[in-house]
């Protein structure tokens, strides 16, 4: 037995589960946050990078990733062990999910590189891989949605919109 009674079997499962809401909210503010912070910035007289590359960072890796995990607890908390079991697997068989979540980690991966790299004396190393993490995030999630549009499986990419509607109407 492990945690709360349930079997380390059954936790995985429950882990599994919250941890696609917390990559859920992560990937659905790396696409939010980078916008907002630069019509942010635009009002200002000087343009800075810190500010973007900061905001854009704890809007995704803070607010994201709490805003899933509060969704994915919200969401289980009303499941019993079986309905966990069975988001549990369909999260782990649906490839799609796994090609994004693959491309979002590779893109956030290139993204926190790439931006120190180029911005290293203009920004905060610590905002330069967090913001820069975050727009790879969303270049990945933007190349496998480009990706699936280009296959011609345009209802996948309506599937994706639906669900970031249904985590905004939950709040």
């Amino acid at each position: 037995m492990s945690v709360l009674g349930r079997t380390n079997s059954a936790q995985r499962d429950y882990q599994e589960v919250q941890l696609h809401y917390v990559q859920r909210g992560i990937q659905t503010f790396a696409l939010i946050s980078p916008p907002l912070a630069v019509l942010s910035q635009l009002r200002r007289p000087t343009f800075r990078f810190t500010p973007i590359f900061r905001a854009t960072g704890i809007a995704t890796f803070g607010v994201g990733s709490a805003i899933g995990a509060g969704l994915g607890w919200a969401t289980m908390r009303g499941m019993n062990d079986e309905g966990v079991v069975r988001k549990a697997t369909k999260i782990k068989t649906d490839a799609n999910q796994r090609r994004e979540d693959d491309y979002a980690f590779i893109g956030g991966a290139l993204g926190a590189l790439t931006s120190t790299a180029i911005l290293l004396r203009r920004v905060p190393i610590p905002w330069t891989l967090t913001g820069g993490a975050a727009l790879g995030v969303a270049g990945g999630v933007l190349t496998h949605l480009s990706k699936l549009t280009r296959e011609g499986k345009n209802e996948k990419v309506n599937e994706w919109v639906d669900k970031v509607k249904e985590i905004i109407d939950d709040d």
